[in-house]
């Protein structure tokens, strides 16, 4: 049993658990007058019932509520003061949407003195509620506060805040007058009256605390009709009309930064003057204690804790304290966490802590002297749980055992030691142990596309961006095989305890299958959700994809991730990929001849035909082929040492096959040319690996990179960056624009005398449609830098795949060259961190570390500064120059990890090995890397620089590499690899 915990000593149901409180819905006074002064508690519902009940002793009775009645109205907010002129008993106000009641309780019995009251101390039989007065309200009330408004003696006046910000004072029986808020108070706040300074502390909409003098507020009372009472229609207050309205005067305004949820004046420091108070100001993470003149006294964050509601009380007081001592307050704080704080505010100190009964959240707290015991907690609930509690500790209920008549055992002891040492060496050294059940996901890819059809209905609107051929969509459907792999009856450890593997423990809700795919190709939905699985028995998904017309297909491949929660609460994740039929990118059409871009392989082991590399393109069985045939003059023009192709978003791409083995690929765009050499790659490893077994080495290239188009896609992406950025910026302005010439025509439209506009309903429109036209470019700018990233992960495809053949690169130095240029399955840009910025971390990262030419430079620090968008691109194009220079001298990129590897000046250059050395991708001496003629026209350091194009030429191939100087800077040794690609038959 814990020993912080709240004793609960009373507690009720308030109605059936339908209705609904809220804070103001509870108050605790001798609302019957009675002579004893015992405290009711007073209970109202949003639903219209009011209850009133007497707590005699420890658990609730049927006897303890005294009174229930229906008042047909929703009860806001119940008060108990002197609101009845004449006399000094208290009443009870009770606050409806658009009623002011003023109410008299009081208890009846077989001896009444004939004033409602019970004779001496005869017993009350029952409890009778008449209503002494009640005010018609105008406007929709919020909440309301009362005290001796402007110094009133033996009396109570009742100040009502209505939704609009309104505050209306009554004089008891009487209407006093109305006052609006100023123009900040959009909605309603807490609001309170403080005696001490005769003011009112409510919170508006700008998250500010204000007081109002009770003085400035009856001189500067509104006359408009709708705030006098109803039927007032005197002449004078018709004359009233035409007296401008007093500007409202705030006494004091304090910035809290937070919607405030509760205000109470109450007494926190033991030296303040008698005549002054303090205020606590509850917000949703802070405690404020602010002095009468609105001077911030103390400031606590509670953070760990999301407040509720609150509550002062005063605490007893000394009995030398004299006549004139006035009790000091703590601070009782109420959580959604269902705990109860003690505050003593005077140094800001926690004193308690301790947990509500019954996970009770409270939204009304207060400490009241219930029977003969003083300081219980009443604590009300949104449901109506009224509950009385009380802080304090209770003995332990069971008796200490004597174990020293225990005989111990020393040897069991001992080996339950050692048992545990164990468990804990096992688990420190091999980490936790592997779950026996597993989640596996196996992706089922088609040959052949889906059967031709037009598709489904939301895919046949007109402005739809998917590729069609001749009306029929073109779409592949890929099934997804997903299993909880799960041994019946297995037996595994969690270091503790046995666990048997079985459906009860390892079901879960579902398992959800996501795709990552390139932008072209699109899902028929982003996720597909299994409710249902049971251990070893496969469930199959289908995804429909599909591809855009509008952007190039920089690849094919599909990552398929699944991912489950066990009823153990444990994670189970799988991930998978596929690649997806090239004949969703592209389709068959007659031989092209003519093209821009050109590429020329060696191939030592070359097919016998290119319609047999590329047989599942040219449908040989109709039924396979779900409706898809060639054209007839497709067929009529098939040629075993030329293949063509039409790509689905525009374009045209070639494969040639000569006489001397080797093979070509020219297309219309340069990025094209990535993804026609990808899949001319895997069809020859796997035609390769059919034949011989071994996949590699199926391509070699000996011209220079082309390193020039690749920097050109480059600049338009960085461009293209620059711009979208420009744009953004713009967008804020004109958003700023928009939104202070908005401010000042709500002032003048707020105004009672509105001055001339001055043009500035001409001056918002145009503002507006500047806002429209920059967001219209947004968008285009978005679009346009989507394409672009396409070409641009196309391209960078190819230009890490001809390094590796160019080269020689092995399959680790290839892959991490890829991961350098951090492309994945496309580039993606954020407005804080593009690919541009990433890839020259990544490339100085390299050229710091294994490609260095100097050896200190390997110990030096290799962390990157936080990254931001360049001024230009010139230092990266430099870079991944200088990357390409130093891998064509037979660099490796983990040579910084291998001891043993030579560095970069004591290696033997690839450009000059002995020519006798038999190698398929090592390039002959006869074909540089970099031309002299390239090297002499490098790009200048923003970028710029001529070189040769790489579109279809014949190049002589007799230029010789110029060394490396050792040393140098990375930016002085760099080239332009650009070269002109030649074709020879």
């Amino acid at each position: 049993m814990s020993l912080l915990a709240v004793r609960e000593y009373w507690s009720t149901s308030c109605g059936d658990g339908s209705e609904e409180f809220d804070a103001g819905c509870m108050c605790i006074a001798n609302v019957d007058n009675h002579h004893s002064g015992q405290l009711k508690v007073c209970v109202g519902s949003y639903e219209g019932c009011l209850r009133i009940y007497l707590p005699r002793g420890r658990g609730y009775t049927v006897e303890d509520l005294v009174l229930e009645q229906h008042l047909d109205m929703p009860i806001l907010q119940l008060a108990a003061g002197r609101f009845i002129s004449g006399i000094r008993d208290v009443a009870l106000a009770v606050l409806h949407p658009h009623r002011l009641r003023v109410y008299v309780v009081s208890g009846v019995s077989g001896h009444d003195d004939g004033h409602g009251h019970a004779d001496g101390g005869a017993a009350v039989s029952y409890y009778s509620l008449a209503v002494a007065y009640e005010h018609a309200l105008t406007r929709p009330a919020y909440n309301m506060c009362y005290g001796p408004f402007g110094g009133a003696r033996d009396r109570d006046l009742l100040c009502v805040q209505s939704l609009d910000g309104l505050l209306t004072f009554y004089e008891q029986e009487g209407f006093g007058f109305g006052r609006m808020l100023p123009a900040s108070y959009l909605v309603p706040g807490p609001l309170v009256y403080s005696p001490s300074s005769d003011s009112f502390i409510t919170a508006n909409a700008n998250l500010h605390v204000e007081a109002f003098k009770y003085s400035v507020l009856g001189a500067a009372a509104s006359a408009d009709s709708d705030l006098r009472p109803p039927g007032d229609d005197s002449e004078a207050a018709e004359r009233a009309k035409a007296v401008p309205r007093k500007k409202l005067q705030v006494d004091w305004s304090v910035n809290v930064g937070e919607v405030v949820r509760h205000i109470e004046v109450s007494r926190f420091s033991k030296d303040l003057p008698s005549s002054r108070r303090e205020i606590l100001v509850l917000g949703e993470q802070t405690l404020y204690v602010l002095k009468d003149d609105g001077a911030v006294l103390t400031q606590r964050r509670m953070t760990e804790y999301p407040m509720a509601t609150a509550a002062c009380y005063p605490l007893p007081t000394p009995d030398d304290g004299g006549l004139d001592a006035l009790p000091v307050h703590n601070l009782l704080l109420g959580t959604t966490t269902g705990h109860v704080l003690v505050f003593r505010m005077a140094d800001g100190q926690l004193v308690w802590a301790a947990k509500l009964p019954n996970q009770i959240v409270p939204v009304q707290m207060a400490v009241a002297q219930l029977g003969p015991v003083p300081g219980m907690i009443v604590v009300l609930d949104d449901a109506g749980q009224l509950t009385v509690t009380y802080l304090g500790t209770e003995p332990p209920t069971s008796a200490l055992v004597n174990t020293e008549m225990r005989q111990l055992d020393y040897a069991e002891m001992e080996r339950e030691q050692q048992e545990l040492l164990q468990i804990i060496r096992q688990t420190h050294k091999a980490g936790p142990p592997e779950p026996f059940d597993r989640l596996v996901v196996t992706p089922r890819v088609p040959e052949h596309l889906d059967q031709r059809g037009p598709g489904s209905d939301e895919d046949t609107e007109d402005d739809d961006t998917l590729a069609r051929d001749e009306g029929d969509l073109v779409q592949v459907t890929v099934c997804v095989d997903v299993l909880l792999d799960d041994p019946s009856g297995s037996t595994y450890t969690d270091g503790l305890h046995n666990i048997t593997s079985s459906i009860d423990n390892v079901a879960q809700d579902g398992v959800t299958i996501a795709f990552k795919t390139p932008p072209a190709v699109v899902p028929q939905r982003p996720s597909i959700n299994i409710r249902a699985i049971k251990p070893n028995e496969p469930v199959t998904a289908r995804m429909e994809f599909r591809v855009r017309r509008d952007l190039l297909v920089p690849n094919l491949e599909v990552v398929v991730s699944a991912c489950m929660v066990t009823l153990r609460g444990q994670p189970r994740t799988a991930v998978a990929h596929c690649r997806l039929p090239f004949m969703l990118a592209a389709e068959l059409t007659q031989p092209v001849h003519s093209a821009v871009y050109k590429l020329v392989f060696d191939c030592p082991s070359p097919p016998s035909s290119l319609l047999a590399l590329f047989d599942d393109m040219t449908y040989p069985q109709p039924p396979a082929s779900n409706g898809w045939e060639l054209p007839q003059e497709v067929q009529g023009s098939l040629n075993p040492h030329i293949v063509s192709f039409r790509f689905r978003g525009g374009g045209e791409g070639t494969v040639l096959l000569a006489k001397s083995g080797r093979i070509a690929i020219q297309t219309s765009e340069f990025a094209q040319l990535g993804l026609l050499l990808y899949e001319l790659e895997r069809r020859l490893q796997n035609l390769r690996a059919q034949e011989t077994g071994s996949a590699s080495g199926v391509l070699s290239f000996r011209d220079p990179l082309p390193l020039h188009d690749y920097f050109i896609l480059l600049d338009d992406h960085f461009a293209l960056r620059c711009h979208l950025r420009d744009l953004r910026k713009e967008l804020e302005d004109r958003t700023q624009q928009y939104r202070a010439v908005e401010k000042r025509l709500l002032v003048r439209f707020r105004d009672r005398n509105p001055s001339p506009l001055q043009h500035l309903d001409f001056l918002l429109n145009v503002s507006y449609q500047q806002v429209c036209t920059v967001c219209d470019g947004i968008v285009e700018a978005e679009k346009a830098l989507m394409a672009v990233a396409q070409h641009l992960t196309a391209a960078t495809h190819l230009i890490t795949r001809l390094t590796k053949y160019r080269f020689g690169l092995d399959d680790r130095t290839s892959g991490s060259l890829c991961e350098a240029f951090s492309t994945g399955i496309a580039i993606e840009d954020t407005a804080s961190c593009g690919w541009e910025e990433r890839c020259e971390a990544a490339m100085h990262h390299l050229l710091k570390t294994c490609l260095s030419t100097k050896d200190k430079e390997r110990d030096r620090d290799r962390s990157v500064g936080e990254l931001s968008m360049p001024e230009d691109v010139g230092r990266l194009k430099k870079r991944i120059t200088s990357v390409i220079d130093r891998l064509s001298q037979g660099v490796s990129l983990h040579s910084d990890l291998d001891p043993s590897a030579p560095a970069l000046a004591s290696r033997p250059s690839i450009t000059h090995q002995n020519t006798d050395a038999p190698s398929v991708t090592a390039p002959p001496p006869s074909q540089p890397a970099v031309t002299q003629q390239q090297h002499a026209e490098r790009p200048s350091d923003n970028g710029g620089g001529s070189s040769s194009s790489n579109k279809v030429a014949v190049s002589s191939h007799h230029h010789q590499l110029p060394p490396v100087i050792e040393g140098q800077d990375e930016g002085e040794s760099m080239t332009n690899g650009v070269g002109v690609l030649g074709w020879e038959g």
